[in-house]
C-alpha cells in the first residue's frame, strides 16, 4: 500500500525512512529486499516470543538491533556456509 501511494520507494535503503534500522551493516537493505525475503535477516535474537512480535515497541526495538546479515550471495537461495541441514 506504502508503495502504490507513492509513500516509499522499493528500491531506497529502509534507514532512508528509518534511520536505527541501518546497525550493523543493514544499511543497504532495500524495502524490495524485505518484501521478497532477501535481506540476507536471519531473523529475531532469542529469546523472542509471539507476544515480543506483536507488541510494536519490542518489535522495532529489536528489528532495529544489531543483527546478523547474510552475505547477498546467500540471498538467492545459495547454501549458508554457517548453518548445516540434518543431512550434512
Amino acid at each position: 500500500m506504502l508503495i502504490d501511494r507513492g509513500l516509499v520507494e522499493p528500491s531506497a535503503p529502509v534507514a532512508n525512512y528509518w534511520p536505527e534500522f541501518a546497525a550493523n551493516g543493514k544499511q543497504d537493505i532495500a524495502f524490495r529486499h524485505l518484501l521478497s525475503h532477501s535481506s540476507g535477516l536471519s531473523g529475531w535474537d532469542a529469546p523472542f516470543t509471539n507476544e515480543d512480535m506483536y507488541d510494536w515497541d519490542t518489535s522495532t526495538a529489536a528489528l532495529g538491533r544489531p543483527g546478523a546479515v547474510v552475505e547477498a550471495r546467500h540471498r538467492i537461495g545459495l547454501p549458508r556456509p554457517d548453518v548445516r541441514s540434518p543431512d550434512r
